[in-house]
Order: C-alpha cells, then structure tokens, then sequence
C-alpha cells in the first residue's frame, strides 16, 4: 500500500472500530449518548469519509486482483475482532471523551495517526513504488 492508502484504512478502520464500540456500550447500556454524537461527527465529514473508503476500496482491487473478497475480509476481520470482549462502564467513558474531542476533522485525525495507523502498518507493507504494490507480502 502506498501512504496515502494505509492512512485511508486507518480512517475506514476507526470509524468501523468506534461505530462498533459505540452500538456495543448502547447495547450494554453502560452510555448510549456516544452513537449519536458519532453519527454527527460521521455526516458533517460525510465526504471525507467516503474519500477514504474509496482510496481503501481501489487499493484492495489493485493489491489483490485475484481475491474480489479481501476488502470484505478485512472489514470483517476489524468488525469481528471487537465483537471477543464486553465493554466495561469505564471503557464507554472513556470512548464518549474520545468521541466528544472531534470537535473537527484535524482532532479525528490525531486520534488516527496515534492509533490505528500503527496497526495499519503492521499489516501492510508500505509501497516505495508511486504505483502501489501487493499488501501484506
């Protein structure tokens, strides 16, 4: 993956993790005030977020041609992945602060390079070729 493209995924990653959190601590009935105030921050940077899912979507087909599925099996490996542990009181807590601090899509983006994007490069392999290479060789 090029750079622009692992940090796309780490944007598509958060918002899939948060939104995820989110309905989880709803669910649980430990805070259900985060899934709105996600759901607002998610359509006022609406095109932003769909720039990213279609940097992601073109990466997935460039890197792997042959597998029409492997952007889907990430998604699911990310969603699924949060599904294991049940969300403490606190954790809520903690993920309504978080949330609350996207006052702007600057604030997001630090909790992005901070966080996810790490993980992103654990996965991926960075591309120093313009064109982009295979992911995960």
């Amino acid at each position: 993956m090029t750079a622009p493209e692992m940090e796309a995924e780490a944007i598509v990653r958060a918002g899939m993790i948060i939104r995820g959190y989110a309905r989880d601590c709803a669910r649980l009935g430990h805070d259900g005030s985060i899934l709105p105030i996600w759901g607002a921050f998610d359509q006022a940077n609406i095109q932003r977020f769909r720039d990213a899912v279609q940097v992601r979507s073109e990466s997935y087909k460039r890197n792997y041609p042959d597998d029409p599925y492997a952007e889907q099996r990430a998604t699911n490996a990310v969603v699924a992945s949060r599904q294991i542990t049940e969300f403490a009181r606190e954790e809520c807590t903690a993920l309504a602060g978080l949330v609350g601090s996207f006052n702007d899509w600057d604030a997001f983006m630090r909790h992005v390079r901070t966080t996810v994007l790490g993980q992103v490069k654990t996965a991926f392999k960075l591309c120093p070729k313009a064109r982009g290479g295979a992911a995960g060789r």
